[in-house]
């Protein structure tokens, strides 16, 4: 996001907002391969009205909170960032994907292989029957 003319920016809080559907992963995926890389994250702030404090009280709306909450995850960011550690975040987070990606084709993979055996011994069994 461009900075804006009349200021810059302190970096205090960076937030991506996961589509598990079109990105291949969810929130969660991603929090725990940065943890395993000892790069701290979070999920975005959760909504007053999902607080225990609050479960008994009235609220009102909370479709885009929830989805926020549910999708959002806040990244390191900061003015003291350097180049080297922005690479690190976001390399841990292709990789995740990459790897998910992966790991589907690979599953793809076998279901076809496993099916095309099936159906060879389904001709099989006929043939010898």
């Amino acid at each position: 996001m461009p900075e804006a003319q009349y200021g810059r920016s302190n970096c205090w809080l960076t937030v991506i907002l996961i589509n598990p559907k079109k990105f291949g992963v969810d929130r969660e995926t991603i929090r725990f391969a940065l943890e395993k890389e000892n790069i701290e994250s979070r999920p975005i702030w959760k909504p007053m009205h999902l607080q225990p404090i609050f479960k008994d009280c009235r609220a009102r709306g909370g479709g885009v909170s929830e989805d926020l909450f549910n999708r959002g995850l806040c990244l390191p960011s900061g003015t003291q960032m350097t180049e080297i550690d922005f690479e690190s975040v976001v390399g841990v987070i292709q990789n995740v994907r990459k790897e998910k990606l992966e790991m589907a084709y690979r599953k793809s993979s076998i279901e076809n292989n496993l099916e095309k055996i099936d159906k060879g011994k389904r001709r099989s069994h006929k043939n010898l029957t």
